[in-house]
C-alpha cells in the first residue's frame, strides 16, 4: 500500500489525512494524471478506461 499510515477500510468520508500522507497522494495523483493525460477529456474523469 502506497500509504501505510493511513487505514482505506474505515470510514467513508470525513477522514483527514496526516500532511505528508496528503503531500504523497497529490504527488500519487499527478502522476497518474501525467501518466494518463491522454484519456483524460477534463469532463468525464470518471469514466477513464485505465484498462486500455
Amino acid at each position: 500500500m502506497a500509504i501505510p499510515s493511513f487505514d482505506w477500510s474505515g470510514g467513508h468520508s470525513g477522514r483527514l489525512l496526516m500532511k505528508e500522507d496528503s503531500r504523497l497522494l497529490e504527488k500519487m495523483w499527478q502522476k497518474f494524471l501525467k501518466a494518463n493525460a491522454e484519456r483524460i477529456d477534463g469532463i468525464n474523469m470518471n469514466a477513464i478506461n485505465i484498462n486500455r
